[in-house]
């Protein structure tokens, strides 16, 4: 199933996961096997999504959508735990990974101003994960400059790990089954239709993930 969308939002989401992919990749030492596992799953719930496995039907009493997300969960603590991925990351790549946090607010702001998600979900509400996006770019000028203080960059990691997992949270109790118990304006059905799916799936566990490493990288470093 597909929503009735101008071409531009779905290509955006579509270019955003496959930037997102490479910049993980360029930031990580990754094994062979885990860019296959991340491009299957990425197909596997774009498949669901296109047949409609994750939309809400009136009557449901549960949510597919924890689907998408706690096999995200599981990944990421597989690859927080095994440091051979991260210890040798490149701090460039890890913070361009979230450059895309700016291009996606702007395009939540497209999705809202059509009802497909609440108004709170985008830098006119709630969300502030626009500053992480914008403040991204302007460290890796200055990274390329001169060198940048590991507290800063501990600090900047700390404040968009918080903001991600707000607008997470925010994205998870105002979809439909929830929506309306915890106020918000409308539902957020977007997220469930394809290529929007792939923000849940596959480009915000690529964020949480970067910053938790990076947060464990740059403690190291402090002790």
């Amino acid at each position: 199933m597909m929503l009735d969308l101008p071409v531009y939002i779905p290509t955006a989401f579509i270019l955003i996961t496959i930037y997102i992919i490479f910049a993980f990749v360029k930031s990580n030492n990754l094994k062979k096997t885990t860019l296959p596992i991340i491009f299957g799953w990425s197909v596997l719930i774009s498949i669901l999504a296109s047949i409609g496995f994750y939309q809400y039907t009136e009557g449901d009493k549960f949510s597919t959508f924890p689907l998408v997300l706690i096999p995200a969960a599981i990944f990421i603590g597989y690859l927080c735990k095994n440091k051979s991925f991260y210890e040798k990351r490149d701090l460039k790549w890890s913070i361009a990974v979230h450059i895309v946090r700016f291009p996606v607010e702007l395009l939540l702001f497209q999705l809202a101003v059509r009802d497909l998600l609440p108004i709170e979900m985008t830098f006119k509400g709630w969300n502030f994960d626009i500053i992480p996006g914008i403040t991204s770019i302007f460290l890796l000028i200055w990274m390329k400059f001169r060198s940048v203080d590991n507290k800063i960059l501990l600090g900047w990691n700390i404040l968009g790990l918080i903001l991600i997992f707000f607008i997470l949270s925010n994205g998870f109790l105002s979809q439909e089954l929830l929506y309306k118990k915890f106020g918000y304006t409308v539902p957020n059905k977007a997220i469930t239709y394809f290529p929007m799916i792939l923000l849940g799936g596959v480009i915000v566990p690529v964020v949480i993930y970067t910053h938790i490493s990076d947060i464990l990288i740059l403690l190291k470093k402090q002790s």
